[in-house]
């Protein structure tokens, strides 16, 4: 297979390895609650001695990690995080913006789903990935998602290209840090199932788009209401189905401390304090956490 390839990163260090072990939600749990993480001191240990200067910070450990990792293991943090940054607070808001990681979705999980007027799902393949699920994963996210996305390095564009569905697109993060659309992805909102959306969602999700729908959540003892709801739920048009899960999705909420902290905190945990359970006091004891020196 003749196929354009990047320029090849590094063999990755233990040390560059652990890095992506830092973005975690429990790294920035520990952080809030404890005002220190273990996974991070371990990090720590493994990094060449001098490499960080005597007043650095959790913030500097962060921003290290990430440019160690960019430079050598490109994980797919590196992708969730570079989604994140450059196009959801490069292209909209926080505020009408729902930023998921880890969607379930069948026996998949869609790496990135950006709900805002429409959903969008991000499917990450790195240079560490290969591609053996893809295609079961795609057609998994077909059934939710109005449009779809494979988020690929340079090496992999002209393979992909080939051989996805063309509702499918494709999109490169270049050296730049940047995306390129290599092709935009085509609406497939009418074509969703609205059987698999709701077994997607969470009970006072799909209560919610049923009542919307203007359709009586029936009276039924709680064993019986998730097939009850299911089985109302199915008469839904895929339409419906997508576009309740949309207005559903987009009121789960997150406290203004969290939001603003995603906003202006070191840029390379935008993605990780997304996705992680932080309550609006976590934020704010984790803004204080990010400024401690570490020696």
């Amino acid at each position: 297979m003749n196929e354009t390839t990047s320029t090849p990163l590094p063999e990755p260090s233990g040390a560059s390895r652990l890095c992506a072990l830092a973005f975690s939600a429990s790294v920035l749990m520990d952080l809030a609650r404890k005002g220190h993480s273990p996974t991070i001191s371990a990090i720590l240990r493994e990094q060449p001695t001098g490499i960080m200067p005597r007043s650095a910070t959790y913030a500097d450990i962060f921003e290290s990690c990430h440019a160690l990792m960019w430079s050598g293991y490109r994980s797919e943090y590196v992708y969730k995080n570079a989604i994140a940054r450059r196009i959801l607070l490069g292209r909209h808001s926080l505020q009408n913006t729902r930023f998921l990681t880890e969607f379930r979705v069948a026996d998949c999980k869609a790496d990135v789903v950006l709900i805002n007027g429409t959903s969008t799902c991000y499917e990450i393949k790195t240079e560490l990935d290969d591609f053996e699920r893809l295609a079961r994963q795609l057609e998994a996210y077909r059934r939710v998602f109005d449009r779809i996305y494979v988020v690929t390095f340079s090496g992999s564009v002209q393979r992909l290209s080939r051989h996805l569905e063309p509702d499918i697109g494709i999109l490169e993060l270049t050296e730049k840090y940047r995306f390129a659309t290599k092709r935009p992805a085509i609406s497939n909102r009418a074509n969703v199932d609205p059987l698999t959306i709701f077994d997607s969602m969470r009970r006072s999700e799909y209560t919610r788009v049923l009542r919307d729908a203007t359709i009586p959540i029936p009276n039924v003892p709680n064993t019986q209401i998730y097939g009850e709801c299911r089985r109302l739920f199915s008469r839904l048009s895929p339409e419906a189905a997508h576009d309740g899960m949309v207005r559903a999705l987009r009121q789960r909420t997150i406290p203004s401390e969290v939001l603003h902290l995603a906003e202006t905190s070191v840029p390379s945990i935008t993605a990780a304090i997304l996705g992680a359970p932080l309550s609006a006091s976590d934020a704010r004891r984790l803004t204080r956490a990010l400024t401690q020196a570490l020696q």
